[in-house]
């Protein structure tokens, strides 16, 4: 004669993969933010008499958008400070340099967003809907309950798509006069735009991040 097992409840296998997913990056409450909140204070400033000259180099971003943020911010330091282009660093008076760490999508104190973070909404809105729907009419419910929570999830993504998205660059900034050492200063700026993606961020970060380094530059 043989035994009939009767199945884990819904319930109890909805509670046992919540608490699966729980450890996936994006399900916890604050599995979405990783990494330090950016420096978002001033560059220290740095004295340069009018008419200096001034030789700008950028790294870490592909050759034309180390190019683009190099000549920003020697037009902007020569149209609002008055500094002169120099061809290299040997005919230069002063070198601004510019590391580009990272650039990544982050929350609204600054913190680093995961990539996970749409998967853990979908996946918990199935578990969830799977628990409900059990609750609700068996294994029938079940499947349906996981179906309707996995579109909930998916629409709780796509209305994060097509929310405001801030954008987070992080750069080594150093500004060294003749015979001075470098001292590079960790520094952040962050752009924000309605559904903006990596690439349409890239512009204002770069204008920004130029409006910083002429802000710190003195006469």
């Amino acid at each position: 004669m043989h035994t009939f097992q009767r199945p884990l409840p819904c319930t109890v296998l909805a509670l046992l993969l919540c608490l699966a997913l729980c450890a996936l990056p994006g399900c916890a409450s604050k599995g979405g933010a990783q990494g330090p909140m950016p420096n978002l204070t001033r560059l220290s400033p740095h004295h340069l008499g009018e008419g200096s000259a001034v030789f700008v180099e950028v790294r870490g971003l592909n050759d034309g958008a180390n190019e683009d943020l190099a000549s920003l911010v020697t037009a902007s330091l020569q149209s609002e400070r008055g500094l002169v282009p120099a061809d290299s660093r040997n005919e230069a008076d002063a070198v601004v340099a510019i590391d580009v760490k990272d650039i990544y999508l982050c929350d609204s104190t600054g913190a680093r967003l995961s990539g996970s973070q749409t998967l853990g909404n979908t996946l918990m809105g199935t578990v969830l809907g799977l628990g409900v729907g059990g609750l609700a009419g068996g294994r029938t419910g079940a499947l349906i309950g996981a179906g309707a929570g996995a579109m909930l999830g998916l629409g709780a993504s796509a209305f994060d798509a097509k929310s405001d998205n801030t954008w987070a660059m992080v750069a080594d900034v150093a500004i060294v006069g003749r015979g001075e050492e470098p001292a590079p200063e960790e520094h952040a700026v962050t752009a924000q735009g309605h559904g903006m993606n990596r690439e349409e961020s890239l512009a204002a970060l770069k204008e920004q991040l130029a409006q910083d380094i002429v802000g710190c530059v003195r006469r």
